[in-house]
């Protein structure tokens, strides 16, 4: 009886931290999956994506390797596409501040929420590969953080971009008043000190990370009850 008890035991050990690897797994394919491995202190390229404006889409490399794309938050900041660039903070706010706001200028929901959905596929009227609403999303980035100067109303930015109105109207409507895992890539020199451009980007959201942090710390107490039992 003993040792079928201790079978037994081993057995629902066993099963416990097989969950915890799935567990585990799952969130690193779904919720971790979407966002990017970039740091302060990585060097990165930008080269041109879909779209026609002076803005996004832009496709941001790292070691060779495409990461992901995205917009710019201010419209008075430049770079050179395959030129090297330092990632020197990333935050909730353009560092710069570039046209239109204070500086640091602070990211706003709007903005977060358009590029949040964006990234995971499911932004409404957006298309992919289509540079019409690529065109219309940096404006309508632009348009929230102020940044399109003489386009201050909405009736002015349906005369601009009437699809950079249906993304601003479609941000309103869902209502964000924070902005989740949406952060600012702020760009300078390779050597650092010469701001450069603003860009966004997808980080892990805190209860994701907490998730993962109680699924190791449950595998980490599994092996070592499994240490104490031998």
């Amino acid at each position: 009886m003993k040792v079928k008890g201790g079978l037994k035991m081993k057995g629902n050990r066993r099963l416990a931290i097989f969950i915890s690897f799935v567990f585990i797994g799952a969130l690193l394919s779904t919720s971790i999956g979407f966002t990017n491995p970039i740091y302060e202190g990585d060097i990165v390229i930008l080269k041109d994506g879909t779209g026609t404006t002076n803005g996004g889409e832009f496709e941001v490399y790292k070691d060779g390797a495409l990461l992901f794309n995205t917009f710019c938050v201010e419209k008075d900041e430049y770079i050179s596409f395959n030129t090297e660039y330092l990632v020197a903070d990333i935050s909730g706010a353009a560092i710069a501040g570039g046209s239109g706001g204070p500086s640091p200028d602070p990211l706003d929901p709007f903005t977060a929420y358009l590029y949040y959905h964006f990234r995971i596929g499911d932004l409404e009227g957006y298309t992919n590969g289509n540079s019409d609403s690529a065109n219309a999303l940096q404006i309508a980035i632009w348009y929230i953080e102020l940044e399109l100067g003489g386009i201050d109303t909405l009736g002015e930015l349906r005369a601009y971009n009437p699809k950079a109105l249906e993304f601003y109207n479609v941000a309103s409507s869902a209502g964000w008043t924070d902005i989740g895992n949406i952060r600012v890539m702020n760009l300078t020199s390779k050597e650092g000190g010469i701001e450069k451009q603003s860009q966004l980007v997808l980080v892990p959201e805190p209860s994701t990370l907490l998730l993962l942090g109680a699924g190791l710390f449950g595998l980490g107490f599994l092996g070592r009850k499994k240490f104490k039992a031998r």
